[in-house]
């Protein structure tokens, strides 16, 4: 009997929540321009949102200093549902790479769903004799410090894959950090750089015109974006796993009713064709989740990239 009331009593709550929320705009803050795929993500929960409740969901983007002043802003706004940000699992390595900067992403950020996961994807220079990750790491052995990697910035997550990857295969390669993945792509399809861990929606087109080749895609299980391709950990690599993911927060102490009224939207929207479709063509495979588990996550994550960034010594410049 008390279970039942119970649930009639949470029923009640969350269409109460649903009448009084939102009542004015909602802001959705991206930490990088326009394009990318967080501000991608972005515009769909907006999208889905705004469609739903009938009140507007608008992306503000606010990218800059590492992600930090996005961040900060957000963790700073008032705890009532009307400013929340997208953020990918790479903000794991806020608290390494910046230890100045106040801001615990545990403490300060309120978890409301996953909203997709996806690989990087490990792709070289049609020139570079390497077919597999063992090719690679073959190489790398023959001639250390011969081979290059290019990546979208220090700290971003291309850059922590790859070292990631040589940590476990005990290679060395040549760190060659690009503001953004755009030069770097320009760079690798050149031949000025050998190879790159990239999103797999910008490294497919380029694949699939045979400028590039891909040798395997970084987490544990193949992705419906690329089935074809295989794992890091099939080609050479056993027990490589570097997924990312991008997740949906507000501050710390948004109300219950406003978490649960949310994550009962994404789950639903990560069901739609029209959600899923746009979703695998860019590379993004659909998911939702509780907000512990998005907590369990981002703490695993924190200490996962904080073992990469502190073994390999890696320091911003």
């Amino acid at each position: 009997m008390k279970s039942v009331i119970g649930v009639v009593l949470l029923c009640f709550s969350l269409i109460s929540v649903a009448q009084a929320y939102p009542t004015k705009t909602v802001r959705i803050v991206v930490t990088a321009a326009p394009g990318g795929s967080d501000d991608f993500m972005g515009r769909i929960i907006a999208k889905q949102l705004t469609d739903v409740t009938g009140k507007q969901f608008l992306v503000e983007n606010r990218p800059g200093g590492g992600a930090v002043i996005g961040r900060q802003y957000v963790a700073r706004a008032a705890p009532d549902g009307y400013t929340l940000i997208i953020a990918g699992s790479a903000m794991a390595a806020l608290p390494t790479l910046y230890p100045n900067v106040k801001l615990d992403l545990l403490r300060d950020f309120t978890p409301i769903s996953l909203f997709a996961t996806y690989p990087l994807m490990l792709v070289t220079h049609p020139t570079v004799p390497a077919k597999t990750a063992k090719d690679i790491i073959a190489l790398a052995k023959k001639q250390p410090g011969s081979l290059s990697f290019g990546s979208s910035g220090i700290g971003q997550g291309p850059h922590l894959a790859a070292e990631l990857f040589k940590s476990m295969a005990k290679i060395d390669m040549l760190h060659v950090a690009y503001k953004g993945s755009g030069p770097g792509y320009t760079d690798l399809m050149a031949g000025r750089i050998d190879l790159s861990f990239g999103v797999i929606a910008a490294a497919m087109q380029h694949v699939k015109t045979g400028k590039l080749r891909a040798l395997g895609v970084t987490s544990a299980k193949r992705t419906a974006a690329a089935m074809a391709i295989p794992t890091i950990a099939e080609t050479g690599l056993p027990g490589y796993d570097f997924p990312s993911w991008m997740g949906f927060y507000g501050p710390a102490g948004l109300p219950d009713g406003v978490v649960k009224l949310l994550n009962a939207e994404v789950k639903k929207m990560v069901t739609l064709k029209e959600v899923r479709e746009p979703m695998l063509d860019t590379g993004l495979d659909p998911a939702a989740s509780t907000p512990e588990e998005l907590r369990e996550m981002l703490r695993a994550n924190i200490d996962k990239l904080a073992r990469i960034i502190t073994s390999q010594n890696i320091k911003l410049e």
